[in-house]
């Protein structure tokens, strides 16, 4: 039972603590609920997975990084990628089919 605003303060060992300290004390509870809640939801929108086109890569430890990276392997030029691994040079039309995100 918490003590009115009329009331004296509530005396916890030596300490007077006012009713307004008292009220103070819990919110942080509440805020620790509240940022454990919003690292939950963080972690549902990590499970998205990159995706890396090696369809120019001739050089197998990029797949393996990728795999250990869990990256999704993409060897056709007119799918979704976000990173796009070349080991020669790169043409300018190729550019251009970038996504803007």
């Amino acid at each position: 039972m918490l003590p009115d605003e009329e009331s004296e303060p509530i005396v916890i060992g030596k300490k007077q603590v006012p009713k307004i300290q008292l009220e103070l004390a819990t919110e942080p509870d509440e805020a620790i609920e509240e940022s454990k809640q919003a690292k939950k939801k963080k972690k549902k929108s990590k499970g998205q997975r990159l995706f890396i086109n090696v369809s120019y890569c001739h050089y197998p430890v990029v797949r393996t990084v990728a795999k250990n990276f869990k990256m999704k392997c993409t060897h056709h030029e007119d799918e979704d990628w976000d990173i796009f691994w070349s080991d020669g040079a790169i043409q300018c039309d190729r550019l251009y089919r970038m996504k803007p995100y």
